[in-house]
């Protein structure tokens, strides 16, 4: 009888310890995983949105952006993700982030843009996560391979092999 109340009590004293945050996050992430979208959004914006009222500098504001981001993206929503994705990024910017910590927020945002068929800012964000890659690890690094196969198939989806061509090897050059 003893080890009830005892569990019980953990178990209530443990809920009274979650964030509001964390309570609508939790709730939202659930809702997804029942494919239940519409309650996931509400919950979702509205972690979200407790999280940008602790500031633009508090992780949960980034976290928040990204469950809304791939909330969308499972939905075939890519438009509506595009926005959550480049805030994101511009957050990590304007944080101050080191390059290698940008680079995952470059490379969801060109997943993003290549089923959106934006072919020209995927090139973009795609050569700009290679650069920081190539500045970080050298030229002939392995941990190139990823963004290379991401420029590859970036070429072989919009037919780009000459321009891709071009590209690398005036980066030899």
């Amino acid at each position: 009888m003893m080890s009830w109340f005892i569990l019980v009590v953990s178990v209530v004293s443990g809920l009274a310890q979650t964030s509001p945050w964390e309570a609508l996050r939790s709730e939202g992430k659930r809702a997804q995983k029942e494919a239940r979208y519409a309650d996931a959004e509400t919950h979702l914006r509205a972690a979200r949105d407790e999280a940008q009222r602790l500031g633009t500098s508090n992780p949960h504001l980034l976290t928040s952006l990204n469950d809304l981001a791939e909330l969308f993206q499972a939905q075939g929503r890519y438009g509506d993700a595009e926005e959550p994705l480049v805030r994101v990024l511009t957050l990590k910017q304007e944080a101050g982030f080191g390059n290698l910590e940008i680079v995952p927020a470059l490379d969801a945002l060109a997943a993003n843009q290549l089923a959106l068929k934006k072919q020209y800012e995927v090139r973009a964000l795609l050569l700009q996560s290679l650069n920081i890659l190539e500045k970080t690890y050298g030229s002939e690094a392995l941990e190139l391979l990823p963004a290379l196969g991401n420029l590859v198939r970036w070429a072989q989806i919009f037919q780009q092999w000459q321009s891709l061509e071009t590209t690398l090897l005036r980066r030899r050059g």
